[in-house]
């Protein structure tokens, strides 16, 4: 079949990128290399690909050539699909059924590997969702290698890593929240480590096992069965804004009016991890009597007492009644408060073991003293008088 400039204007155009544009024909799809990709095709690599089967990876069908063996185009089963990640498809699909497609494309990706074929070139914009047969498809796979010289084992991990790779964006994008707050999960980082290590040992790790610790960790964490990736982000993201919600500063205008949410697991009273750091310390002090004697302390703690919600002053004068009735209680509502030293207490018996108290030493009379005078001065007393 020839193909002309003329036809392919009758069909309708799909796709374009650098290297070639994309028509649509049918139940096939027709990818017509542009100069500069035809200078890059190499005919006699791709040819090798003709013929091989497989449900997840997109082959050529058939080469078509113009003059000269001149590549024009290459014949392949047309996917009416979205892209898998760039339109979040992979976020919002049940966690079964993202499994089920991953363990899909490992499972073709051993076959493809057993037909020696090496994926060259595989990029999340080539990862696309079959919405009809409810499927991962790759596509642009005319740049794949036929390698003889390997082992299927040492291609099936080369193609695996590289699918892994693209899906590992997703799960772990540095740029994002849920990622910070992995970072801080001792049990998503040993999981990870693992399974680094187990690529770095030339074994074969699922990124399943990756997709299983988020659904895990958004259960344990956040107390609730997240479906999806989304879901996982979402509960993260709750969990920002809650605990931002409990450190910020909030202004007494601003909780008078109700502009402050209050979260809804939260309790009715307001707890000092809301209060900024001067309003706790005003609450800290406002029970010092002592310290409170210093004006410029006293006048520091009834500032932000105006700040501080009304629940917290309440819960403050809570706090005196319960003291002051304990006080009181203990004194018998007032009876036993200023006795005078020694005056008996009524119905209450003291035993004390008195022991005999030393009397005092006596002090020198006057005739030691004279004497002693004397020795000093060498005068008696009636000379100086």
């Amino acid at each position: 079949m020839e193909i002309t400039p003329e036809y392919l204007s009758s069909l309708e155009k799909i796709g374009e990128g650098a290297c070639a544009n994309v028509y649509k024909e049918g139940d096939k799809a027709l990818k017509v290399l542009k100069e500069s990709g035809g200078a890059m095709a190499n005919l006699q690599e791709t040819s090798k690909l003709v013929g091989i089967k497989n449900d997840t990876f997109i082959l050529p069908q058939e080469i078509l050539t113009g003059a000269d063996d001149e590549v024009v185009v290459y014949v392949l089963e047309l996917v009416d699909g979205r892209a898998f990640i760039d339109d979040d498809i992979i976020k919002h699909m049940d966690v079964d059924t993202l499994k089920g497609a991953i363990a899909k494309v490992e499972q073709d990706l051993q076959q493809l590997s057993a037909n020696k074929v090496v994926c060259d070139d595989l990029n999340h914009k080539n990862i696309m969702w079959d919405d009809k047969n409810d499927c991962i498809r790759i596509i642009d796979t005319d740049s794949f290698m036929v390698n003889e010289n390997l082992t299927d084992e040492q291609i099936y991990r080369m193609n695996l890593e590289q699918f892994n790779n693209q899906i590992e964006l997703v799960l772990g994008n540095s740029g994002n929240t849920r990622m910070q707050v992995l970072r801080n999960n001792h049990k998503f980082v040993e999981t990870q480590r693992e399974y680094v290590i187990s690529q770095m040992k030339g074994q074969n790790p699922s990124v399943n096992s990756l997709i299983d610790i988020l659904v895990n960790i958004a259960e344990e964490q956040f107390g609730r069965k997240c479906r999806s990736i989304q879901e996982i982000e979402q509960a993260i993201q709750e969990s920002e804004i809650q605990k931002e919600d409990e450190n910020k500063i909030v202004s007494f205008d601003e909780y008078k009016n109700g502009k402050h949410q209050i979260i809804e697991n939260q309790t009715e009273s307001i707890g000092t991890s809301q209060m900024g750091i001067r309003q706790k310390i005003a609450n800290f002090l406002a029970d010092k009597t002592i310290l409170r004697k210093i004006p410029f302390i006293d006048r520091f703690v009834a500032k932000e007492q105006r700040l501080l919600p009304e629940t917290t002053q309440e819960q403050r004068e809570d706090t005196k009644t319960a003291h002051a009735k304990f006080e009181d209680k203990i004194s018998g509502h007032g009876k036993y408060k200023n006795l005078f030293l020694g005056k008996p207490i009524k119905n209450v018996s003291l035993e004390m073991n008195r022991k005999k108290i030393p009397e005092p030493r006596g002090m020198a009379d006057l005739e030691k003293m004279e004497q002693m005078r004397k020795k000093m001065n060498g005068k008696s007393l009636e000379d100086d008088l």
